[in-house]
């Protein structure tokens, strides 16, 4: 401390006290200075809220991110000052949802952000008390965690998210929506996974085309099981069946086969994420396009 310089306020409490404080951190000293306390929570809610981002496959926008930190070291004063306020659970999970709204913004993924936030401030906290336990370091009451115990910390924490946050991220990364078919006055619902590469159109129309596996459209057909094997096939059954009007035969290349044809059709009504689309032929897929069952068609 300089010379001459005086603390700001006495607080014989644990420094870290923001909405993503690590348990088991106390401060070192009992005097807290203002801008001391500040920085340091804000610099780790930076880091929280770059491993949220990295979870989610967000963008990462390093000035709203700074935002978002501000704000978690913001409330970490507020908290030392006003702790009955600041100490309330949903006063909390509200600033902590702010700020991850403030460094990401308001999309899509801004709900599966939020709990990625708290999932990696919770690990922080753990990882706080293995890192404390391995150095041979006391944690809790006002038993002080050094400098080194908090960088040991990140460090047992970064192994954890660079690989079950890579695999996640990357699934997020696709975007998914969903469908809703009507043919014959029936529905059925279905996923679309949405391809950037599919460039599949009906050469007699120009229309997109949506590939649908045949089990997920058989709510909306008499016998489904006319719709199986090749298309060439099932269009032969269909004819004797007498449902030849409703399909035809769409020439498709594909990565498997240099050239094939897929039944097709042009439904009723088609709905995709609450818009109705017009512009659209369904392709009936033969085979499984998810191994997990994450979706059922591609778009």
């Amino acid at each position: 401390m300089p010379h001459g310089a005086k603390p700001i306020f006495y607080f014989p409490k644990p420094v870290l006290t923001d909405f993503a404080a690590p348990a088991g951190y106390t401060c070192p000293m009992n005097v807290i200075y203002v801008d001391s306390l500040f920085l340091f929570n804000a610099a780790v809610d930076y880091l929280l809220l770059l491993s949220a981002g990295k979870l989610c496959a967000l963008p990462l926008r390093r000035g709203r991110m700074a935002l978002g930190a501000a704000l978690g070291g913001a409330f970490a004063v507020g908290a030392a000052l006003l702790p009955g306020v600041f100490g309330l659970w949903t006063v909390k999970l509200l600033a902590g949802a702010a700020a991850v709204a403030l460094a990401f913004g308001a999309q899509r993924r801004t709900l599966k952000a939020i709990v990625a936030f708290f999932a990696v401030a919770a690990a922080f906290g753990g990882a706080v008390q293995a890192a404390a336990t391995l150095g041979g370091e006391r944690t809790g009451g006002n038993v002080p965690v050094s400098m080194r115990v908090l960088v040991l910390s990140f460090a047992l924490c970064y192994v954890p998210v660079s690989l079950v946050f890579r695999h996640v991220g990357r699934r997020s990364e696709r975007r998914l929506h969903r469908a809703e078919l009507t043919m014959n006055g029936r529905e059925t619902e279905f996923t679309a996974l949405e391809d950037s590469g599919n460039e599949l159109t009906d050469p007699m129309t120009g229309c997109s085309v949506l590939v649908a596996e045949a089990s997920a459209l058989a709510p909306v057909f008499d016998a489904p099981e006319l719709l199986c094997g090749d298309a060439p096939t099932a269009l032969e059954r269909l004819a004797a069946a007498g449902r030849y009007g409703q399909f035809r035969l769409l020439p498709c290349a594909c990565v498997a086969a240099e050239r094939t044809l897929l039944l097709c059709f042009r439904p009723q009504k088609l709905v995709v994420d609450g818009v109705p689309r017009r512009d659209i032929v369904v392709a009936i897929s033969p085979n499984r396009l998810s191994q997990d069952g994450e979706y059922q068609a591609i778009i």
